[in-house]
């Protein structure tokens, strides 16, 4: 599933200005990203058409199907490590879209997808992430469709991503794969009981020292 039309290429790596100024950009799917995200894996038959995948927990709805497919069997080409998590993926095609929105059911701290366009050339993608309250950030890489797949992920520290939208800016289709997700779960506030034991607590040891430091 490759249209061949043979160019190359350098592959250029920009982020345009983000919104927010935590909005940390991945470039590598490293060891850390790896451990501390989640794959949301494409487990249907090649040639299976889906509007969502999920792991159990988090739930990817596509704004429109994909089509499943295997790198390097029935989706040509991909890339290798460390620019991809691995040259054999499981792929999402948009099948003739050239805009794809994921949106998340849980907000997440840290997302990534690998994308490759269709066509046997060097493509502008963009990659923008959204939060609830707006856009946080937008990831542009020029991406090579013969072998040149990338990893675009990014993650924050505070509001949480809630979609991201991928355009191939030159107009043409792209596959999908290796989506990640990260979330940063809440620390708990004090009870307070845990509050008023703590204040009491402070206050003891603040007479001890009184009676036992006079001048």
């Amino acid at each position: 599933m490759k249209n061949p039309i043979p160019a190359f290429g350098l592959v250029a790596f920009c982020v345009c200005a983000p919104a927010w100024a935590d909005f940390i950009p991945i470039s590598e799917p490293n060891a850390a990203y790896l451990s501390e995200t989640t794959l949301v894996p494409f487990i249907a038959a090649d040639g299976t058409v889906v509007s969502f995948t999920t792991d159990g927990t988090q739930v990817l709805n596509y704004s429109t199907p994909l089509t499943e497919f295997t790198a390097p069997s029935t989706w040509s080409t991909w890339n290798v490590p460390p620019f991809v998590e691995t040259s054999t993926p499981r792929v999402g095609s948009t099948g003739g879209a050239t805009s794809l929105t994921i949106n998340l059911s849980i907000p997440a701290n840290t997302f990534g997808v690998e994308v490759e366009p269709n066509v046997f050339q060097v493509n502008p993608i963009a990659v923008e992430f959204f939060t609830s309250g707006g856009p946080a950030g937008t990831i542009d890489l020029s991406v090579n469709g013969f072998g040149g797949a990338r990893l675009f992920a990014a993650m924050t520290d505070t509001s949480p991503f809630t979609s991201v939208t991928i355009t191939d800016l030159a107009s043409n289709d792209f596959a999908i794969a290796q989506q990640r997700y990260g979330v940063i779960s809440p620390v708990p506030e004090p009870s307070s009981g845990a509050l008023i034991a703590a204040v009491l607590s402070g206050m003891t040891v603040l007479l001890r020292l009184g009676r036992t430091h006079r001048f």
